[in-house]
């Protein structure tokens, strides 16, 4: 016999749900944002920059890398990684942007791949 055989012909009673929300889920909003860019000229005497501190309370930060008239690239990660050249490589097409966005708490630095100019915004938004 299968279990829910005697089930098959009766109509089941619908059960009332009611949807309550929280002043927690309406404040769970980033209370912080800010924004700040930085151009880099594709060439030796790019040094590498933080893009965003250390911060326990980041809600998320949007890292773009903007290209001008040629495709550009930019490496970000950690302090030690960007500073040897690795890192993630982030590639703006040319007249192009690509978008990347980071949820940790970590510090993210950056540099170009000094072969062509680029720009990278950053908005980082943080809890109280």
């Amino acid at each position: 016999m299968h279990p829910f055989t005697e089930y098959e012909d009766k109509e089941l009673e619908a059960v009332k749900v009611e949807v309550v929300s929280s002043v927690s889920e309406r404040t769970s909003r980033p209370e912080f944002g800010e924004g700040t860019t930085f151009p880099f000229s594709g060439t030796t005497i790019d040094q590498m920059v933080q893009l965003i501190p250390q911060e326990p309370r980041r809600h998320r930060a949007v890292i773009i890398v903007t290209a001008g008239a040629a495709a550009a690239s930019v490496f970000i990660g950690s302090a030690s990684k960007v500073a040897n050249g690795q890192g993630m490589k982030l590639t703006a097409p040319i007249n192009s942007s690509v978008p990347f966005v980071s949820e940790s708490q970590s510090a993210v630095y950056a540099i170009s791949d000094k072969v062509a100019p680029s720009t990278v915004s950053v908005w980082d938004e943080r809890y109280q």
